[in-house]
C-alpha cells in the first residue's frame, strides 16, 4: 500500500513541490513536460480538453462546454453543513451534475462497442492496473497515473452508459468491464485518502522550514483540477446497477456499489477535519468528494435489483441515513423512494409497496412499526417528497407481476386494484401516463386466460381468490374494452382542446384487448367483439391518421384467431377468410417497413381454421389458402410469405380423416422437401409433421408408408407420439406380435438416451389389446402375453418409471382381455386384477365395474358355478352407486345378460329382470338393444309382467316415453 511506501512529510513535499512547479512552468510556457497539464493556460478547463491533453492531442482552439466549479469548499461546523443540506443549500446541490453527466456521456456517445475495442480496453487496463506506481518521491507519477485510470474508467461507460443500446453489447462484456473500471477506481480512492490522511498528519507536524509561498493556492493549482472522483462513482454503481443481477459475477454486485460509496463517505469526513489551509493544498475540492444524491440513488438501484435476501433491510438502511440528520451528505428524493418500491415491484409484495405509496402520498404520517423490521430501519418521508408517476406506475407493475405469477398471494381483484391506483392518481393530481393505462390494460387481457387455466387444472394454478367461474368467464376482456374506451376518450379529448395528447394510445393497446376477446372461450360473441374493436382502430386511423395508430397484420391475425376458435361451424371459417382479404387490401402492397408487411401468420391460421371443420370442401378450401400464400408470394418476392411447416402441418391435418389423407400427406411432404431443397428452410419438415402424416397414414390403411416414415426419420427425432400412432393401428387389426416390436425399439431407443422415445402406460395399454384380439396362438397364450406385458409395466413403474404410472384404464385393458377370453375362471380374475388396483390407489370408473359383469355373464359350467359368479356381477351392480358413479346403458345391458344366462329360476329371472329394468328407465338408460334383448328372450307373459306391454316384435324405443331413453346409448357403441 501507498501509506507503506510513502511517509507522510514526504508524500505532503512531493504533493506542494508539483503544484509550484506548475505554478512556475505556467507563467512563462503554454507547455508543460507532463501531458495532464498541457495547454491548460489562459483558458477554461473542460472535459474535452482533459481527453485531448491525456491523449497527447494539443489543440490551442478555445473549447465551448461547462466549466469546471474552482469554488474552494470551506469547512462547515457539522450541524451548519447539516442545516444548509436539509434547506437544499450546500455547494453540491447547488452545483449542475447533469452538466457533467452529460458532458460524461457525449464523448463516447458517437463510437461503438465492437470485440477488438473491448479486448484491447480489456488489456491496457489490466496492464495499467499492474502498473500503480511506486515511488516515493515522484509525484506527478501518481497524477498521472490517476488520469489514465480516469480515461479508462471514461472508456468502460461506453458499456453501461446513456447511449448503451446502440453498442450491442452482452452482459458478459458488462459485468467484466464494470469489475476493471471499480477495480481503478478502487485504487483512486485509495489514492485520495491517502492524500488526505498525509495532509492531516502535516497538518499536525508543519514543518517550519517550508517557505509560506509554497502553500498559497493559485489559478494554476485550481485548473488542473480532473473530473470530480464522486462522478466517477456515480457512472461505477451505475455500472453495477446496470449488471443482469441472476448472473454469476454480479451477484454481490450491489455490495461493491455500497462499497464505493462507504469509501467516499469516509474520504469526505476526512476532508471535512481539515484546516481551511490545508484543504487549499489538495488537488481536489471537497465537491469532488462529496457523495450526491444521484449517488445514492445508484447504490439503492442497485439493490433494489439484487437477489441479496437482505436487499430490503440494506435499502431501507441506506434510506434512513439519506433522511437523518447525520451519516449522510445528500437528502433522498423521490426517486430514491421509487428504488424501495421497485424491489418491492420484483418481489411481487404488493402490500409492502402500496404501504410505501400511502406515506409517499401523505409523509406526514408515520408509517405502523412492523416487528419484521429493526427501529434502525424505520423512517419517516420528508414533507418535501411526494409520490410521482412513476411511484404510481411501479406499484401497479408490483400487482401485475404478482397475479401473472404462480404465488398464492395473488387473487382476481388485482386488477381491480390496479384500476383503483390509478383513478387515485388522478385524484391526487397526479396525471397517469401511457404505461400506467397499458399495465391496467393487460392485466383485465390476461384474466380470462388464467381463469380458464386455473378451471381446467386447479392443481396447475393456485389463488388466494378466484371470485369467478365458466359463466363469468370474459369479464376480463370486458373491462380490458372498458379501459381502452377510457384511453381513446382522453385521446381525442385532448386533441380537441389543442394540447398535446399526455395518453397516446396506439394499435398495440388495440391488439392487446383483442386478443383477450379472442382468447376469453367466448365463441362467437368474442369473434364479433373482436372484429368491432379492428373496425374501431381502422376508423381511429383514417380519422387521425397518427403513425402509432395504424393498424397492424398482428391486430387481424387477432381476429382471424378468434373466428377460427369460435365454434367448429363452416360460416365461421368463412368469416376468418374474409378478415384475411381485408388484410391482403391493407398489407399486401406494403414493400419496405416490415412492421406493416403481410406474412404467412394470417394465411396459417384460416389453413388452422379450415383444418377444425367437417365440411365437405373444408380440406380444399384449406388448400386453396395455402396455393394463394404462394401466388402472393411470386408476386411479391416478400420471403416472409412462403409457406411454412406450420402451414403444411395445418394442411395434412385438414386431410387426417379423409379416405385419401394418406396420399395426400405423403404428398405434402414432398412438396416440403422440395421447398426445402430450393432454398426454403423454414419448410423442413419436424417431428409434428411427420407425427401427423403417420395418423394419415394409419387411418388411410397405408401402414407399410406409415412404417416407412418412422423408419426414416433420425432416432434423435422420433417420439413416442410416432410409435404410439402405428402400435394403435396393430391393435386395431389385432396384430400384436407387430405392435410388440415397435414397443421393443421404443425400449431400446430409450436405453440409447432418447427418452423422448420411452414408452408410456398407453404403449402397454395398446399393445396389451392387441394381444387380446391377436389370432395367433391360443386365447390362453394370448392371456398369458397379455399379462406378461401388463407385469412388466407394473414392475418398471415400481422401480421408478414415472411414465408408466397405472391408472383404472390401463387395468381394464388388461380386464377386457381377460373378459373377452375362454378362461372358465374369468371373473375371479378380473375381480383379482381390480383388488391389485385398489392397492396400487387407482379409483375404479364405470368401465371397471361394467367389464366384472360382462365377465360374470359369459360363465359357463353347472349351476353352481353361475350362481356364484351371479352373486358377484349383483354384488358389484350394487356398489356402484356407494362408489360415487352413475349406471350407463352398458351396466344394464350387462345385468340383463347376466341375469338371462346365470339364472335358473324362472320366476326369479322375471322378478330380477324387472327389478333392473325399471331402474334402467329411471336413469334413462333404455335402449333399443335391451328391448330387442328382452323380446327375443322372454315370453309374451314376461315381457308383460317385465315392462307392463304387450310383445310386439316392431316394438321402437320412439314409441316409448322419452324420459326412459334420454341417457341411453346406441346399439354401435355397446361393446358386445
Amino acid at each position: 500500500m501507498i501509506h507503506r511506501l510513502l511517509s507522510a512529510r514526504t508524500m505532503h513535499r512531493t504533493f506542494l513541490a508539483s503544484g509550484s512547479f506548475r505554478r512556475q512552468s505556467m507563467r512563462t510556457s503554454t507547455k508543460c513536460e507532463h501531458p495532464c497539464f498541457v495547454n491548460i493556460s489562459a483558458r477554461n478547463y473542460s472535459f474535452k480538453a482533459l481527453l485531448e491533453d491525456m491523449n497527447h492531442k494539443p489543440d490551442n482552439k478555445a473549447l465551448s462546454g461547462s466549466h469546471h466549479d474552482n469554488h474552494v469548499s470551506e469547512r462547515l461546523p457539522r450541524h451548519k453543513m447539516v442545516s444548509d443540506r436539509r434547506e437544499g443549500k450546500t455547494k453540491d446541490h447547488q452545483r449542475n451534475h447533469r452538466g457533467f453527466k452529460d458532458k460524461f456521456h457525449s464523448v463516447n456517445a458517437t463510437q461503438s462497442i465492437s470485440t477488438d475495442f473491448f479486448l484491447d480496453l480489456e488489456k491496457r487496463s489490466v496492464k495499467h492496473r499492474n502498473s500503480f506506481p511506486f515511488d516515493d518521491s515522484d509525484a506527478r507519477a501518481l497524477l498521472k497515473w490517476k488520469s489514465t485510470t480516469i480515461q479508462l474508467i471514461m472508456e468502460w461507460t461506453k458499456l453501461w452508459g446513456k447511449n448503451r443500446g446502440s453498442h450491442h453489447v452482452s452482459s458478459e462484456q458488462v459485468n467484466r468491464g464494470v469489475l476493471l473500471a471499480d477495480e481503478l477506481m478502487d485504487k483512486v480512492l485509495e489514492m485520495t485518502k491517502t492524500e488526505i490522511g498525509t495532509a492531516l498528519q502535516c497538518s499536525k507536524q508543519l514543518n517550519e522550514d517550508l517557505s509560506p509561498s509554497v502553500f498559497v493556492r493559485n489559478d494554476a493549482i485550481k485548473n488542473s483540477k480532473e473530473l470530480d472522483i464522486e462522478i466517477c462513482c456515480q457512472m461505477i454503481a451505475l455500472g453495477w446497477s446496470r449488471c443482469d443481477p441472476r448472473g454469476l459475477l454480479p451477484l454481490n454486485a450491489a455490495q461493491k456499489a455500497q462499497t464505493i460509496l462507504d469509501r467516499l463517505e469516509e474520504i469526505c469526513h476526512m476532508f471535512g477535519r481539515l484546516p481551511k489551509s490545508e484543504t487549499q493544498k489538495l488537488s481536489f475540492t471537497r465537491q469532488d468528494v462529496t457523495p450526491t444524491t444521484r449517488l445514492y440513488n445508484h447504490v439503492l438501484s442497485c439493490w433494489s435489483r439484487s437477489l441479496h435476501s437482505d436487499a430490503e433491510n440494506q435499502v431501507r438502511r441506506l434510506l434512513c441515513r439519506m433522511a437523518s440528520s447525520d451519516g449522510a451528505f445528500s437528502m433522498p428524493d423521490t426517486i430514491s423512494y421509487n428504488n424501495l418500491l421497485h424491489l418491492y415491484a420484483n418481489k411481487g409484495d404488493f402490500e409492502k409497496a402500496e404501504a410505501l405509496l400511502r406515506q409517499m402520498e401523505k409523509p406526514s404520517v408515520k408509517p405502523p412499526s412492523s416487528s419484521n423490521t429493526p427501529p434502525t430501519h424505520q423512517f419517516q418521508i420528508c414533507d418535501e417528497i411526494t409520490a410521482d408517476v412513476f411511484s404510481y406506475s411501479i406499484v401497479i407493475n408490483a400487482l401485475r407481476k404478482r397475479f401473472v405469477s404462480g404465488g398464492l398471494n395473488r387473487d382476481m381483484d388485482d386488477p381491480v386494484r390496479a384500476e383503483r391506483i390509478l383513478m387515485q392518481m388522478v385524484k391526487k393530481g397526479v396525471m397517469p401516463n401511457e404505461v400506467c393505462y397499458s399495465t391496467v390494460l393487460s392485466l383485465y387481457a390476461v384474466a380470462d386466460r388464467l381463469v380458464r387455466e386455473e378451471l381446467s387444472n386447479p392443481k396447475s394454478r393456485k389463488w388466494k381468490n378466484i371470485g369467478v367461474g365458466l359463466n363469468n368467464i370474459g369479464w376480463g376482456a370486458e373491462n380490458a374494452e372498458r379501459v381502452l374506451d377510457w384511453m381513446i376518450d382522453l385521446y381525442e379529448r385532448e386533441g380537441q382542446d389543442g394540447q398535446g395528447a399526455r395518453v397516446q394510445i396506439n394499435s398495440q393497446h388495440f391488439t392487446t384487448v383483442i386478443d383477450a376477446w379472442a382468447k376469453a372461450g367466448k365463441g362467437i360473441d368474442g369473434a364479433k367483439h373482436c372484429e368491432r374493436l379492428c373496425d374501431r382502430l381502422v376508423s381511429l386511423y383514417e380519422k387521425c391518421g397518427e403513425e402509432f395508430l395504424r393498424p397492424r397484420p398482428e391486430c387481424f391475425g387477432a381476429v382471424i384467431d378468434a373466428w377460427s376458435k369460435a365454434d367448429e361451424e363452416y360460416h365461421t371459417a368463412d368469416y376468418a377468410e374474409a378478415v384475411l382479404d381485408r388484410m391482403e387490401t391493407y398489407f399486401l402492397p406494403e414493400k419496405l417497413n416490415k412492421k406493416f408487411m403481410l406474412s404467412n401468420v394470417a394465411y396459417n391460421l384460416v389453413i388452422d381454421a379450415w383444418s377444425r371443420r367437417s365440411g365437405k370442401d373444408a380440406a380444399e378450401r384449406a388448400e386453396n389458402t395455402l396455393h394463394r400464400m404462394l401466388r402472393n408470394y411470386e408476386l411479391t418476392n416478400n420471403k416472409s410469405l412462403r409457406p411454412d411447416v406450420i402451414s403444411y402441418t395445418a394442411l395434412m391435418k385438414s386431410y387426417v380423416n379423409r379416405p385419401n389423407g394418406g396420399d395426400k400427406a405423403l404428398e405434402l411432404l414432398r412438396e416440403m422437401d422440395k421447398q426445402y431443397r430450393d432454398g426454403n428452410t423454414r419448410a423442413k419438415a419436424d417431428a409434428q409433421a411427420i407425427s401427423i402424416a403417420i395418423d394419415a397414414c394409419v387411418k388411410s390403411g397405408l401402414l407399410d408408408e406409415a412404417l416407412s416414415l418412422l423408419d426414416d426419420v433420425e432416432d434423435s427425432k422420433k417420439n413416442r407420439v410416432m410409435f404410439n400412432t402405428l402400435i394403435s393401428a396393430y391393435k386395431l387389426e389385432g396384430r400384436g406380435e407387430k405392435a410388440e416390436v415397435l414397443l421393443r425399439r421404443m425400449d431400446n431407443l430409450s436405453k440409447a438416451g432418447y427418452r423422448s422415445c420411452s414408452p408410456d402406460s398407453t404403449s402397454y395399454a395398446m399393445c396389451i389389446y392387441a394381444w387380446g384380439a391377436s389370432e395367433i396362438g391360443t386365447s390362453q397364450q394370448r392371456l398369458e402375453r397379455a399379462r406378461l406385458l401388463f407385469d412388466e409395466s407394473i414392475t418398471r413403474y415400481c422401480d421408478g418409471d414415472e411414465l408408466l404410472k397405472p391408472s383404472s384404464s390401463h387395468f381394464n385393458t388388461l380386464a377386457y382381455v381377460i373378459a373377452s377370453s375362454d378362461n372358465p375362471d374369468k371373473d375371479l380374475l378380473v375381480l383379482s386384477l381390480f383388488q391389485d388396483m385398489e392397492k396400487l390407489g387407482c379409483e375404479p370408473c364405470i368401465v371397471t365395474f361394467n367389464i366384472l359383469i360382462k365377465a360374470c355373464a359369459s360363465i359357463k359350467g353347472n349351476q353352481e358355478r353361475k350362481e356364484k359368479s351371479l352373486q358377484i356381477a349383483a354384488s358389484a351392480f350394487k356398489s356402484i352407486k356407494s362408489a360415487g358413479l352413475t349406471a350407463d346403458t352398458i351396466t344394464y345391458t350387462s345385468m340383463i345378460h347376466a341375469v338371462l344366462n346365470l339364472t335358473g329360476s324362472s320366476s326369479y329371472k322375471v322378478n330380477s329382470i324387472a327389478g333392473i329394468f325399471k331402474m334402467c328407465c329411471a336413469d334413462g338408460c333404455l335402449n333399443q338393444h335391451i328391448m330387442n334383448t328382452l323380446v327375443d328372450a322372454m315370453s309374451k307373459e314376461e315381457f308383460a309382467i317385465i315392462t307392463g306391454m304387450s310383445n310386439n316384435n316392431s316394438l321402437q324405443i320412439e314409441s316409448l316415453p322419452p324420459e326412459w331413453s334420454s341417457n341411453s346409448r346406441t346399439v354401435s357403441e355397446l361393446e358386445f
